[in-house]
């Protein structure tokens, strides 16, 4: 069965599949993305959070204005910004929550990126509302299919979404390994919005697509606490002590950077490149 039947076949059955495999809702979202932002943030992509999935994504994507990239869950739009920067794609988002949708689109206009939002549930977004009607060039995500139970029928809907032959880049935390378990003692409220998904699922659900190709997947950012939740919850709770956790922390990464090479374990993220056939 191709993925256009797979996912056009049974509606609501699909629909009430999809809505049973959420591990977040629409208000956990609108509290997470509340408070606002006074400026669109820019990626530094020589930050060790970013610096090797922005060398990997140089040596896999073009530079070419006439692209198309569709971000699955853009608020605020800092990435959407980062590849119209350093790619030259036309920007589009698709967000769930419709306040936050408005504020991502104020923020890309603010910052002067053509970007547009859409409001919707992206499980509602067909590949013939893109330019040209047949699907975006690229389709990225980072921290959205690790929010369903099960994640294939995301990754389908990613796989959908792109021309043939376009690309599919998938981010998500590596909660199975060290970020996780940190997020499970500290915060384990959040630490269930998440699956456990390891590297070896996350390949397994792409190679059952009959029409997308694995072009790799790999642990990156080598050492990190940034997917444990730890400074949002310092921020959150304990904004005077903020400093005094950073400090210390910011030295453990800087330093792991250099002696830890990426693994299973430490490796705050897990990242999946895919072509759509065609």
């Amino acid at each position: 069965m191709s993925i256009d039947a797979a996912t056009s076949s049974g509606g609501l059955t699909t629909q009430l599949r999809i809505q049973g495999m959420r591990l977040t809702d629409k208000t956990q979202w609108a509290e997470r993305h509340a408070g606002g932002k006074s400026a669109l943030p820019r990626l530094d992509v020589h930050a060790p959070m970013f610096r090797e999935r922005h060398a990997w994504f140089g040596r896999l994507l073009p530079r070419n204005p006439n692209w198309t990239v569709l971000e699955i869950g853009a608020f605020p739009g800092t990435n959407l910004r980062y590849f119209h920067d350093h790619f030259g794609f036309q920007p589009w988002g698709v967000e769930y929550v419709e306040g936050s949708a408005q504020e991502a689109q104020r923020l890309l206009d603010d910052a002067g990126v053509p970007g547009r939002i859409l409001a919707r549930d992206v499980f509602e977004l067909m590949p013939d509302e893109a330019p040209g009607a047949a699907g975006w060039d690229v389709t990225v995500s980072f921290g959205f299919i690790e929010h369903f139970a099960d994640p294939t029928d995301a990754i389908v809907k990613h796989v959908e979404l792109t021309k043939p032959g376009g690309w599919i880049l998938l981010s998500v935390p590596n909660h199975a390994g060290l970020n996780g378990t940190v997020m499970r003692w500290l915060d384990r409220d959040k630490w269930a919005q998440h699956n456990l998904m390891p590297l070896r699922t996350m390949e397994a659900s792409i190679r059952r697509l009959p029409d997308a190709g694995l072009v790799d997947a790999r642990h990156l950012g080598r050492f990190g606490f940034w997917n444990a939740g730890i400074y949002s919850k310092a921020k959150r709770d304990y904004p005077s002590l903020y400093p005094a956790i950073r400090a210390p922390l910011w030295t453990a990464e800087h330093l792991g950077q250099w002696l830890v090479p990426n693994n299973p374990w430490s490796s705050p993220e897990l990242v999946a490149a895919l072509r759509k056939l065609g």
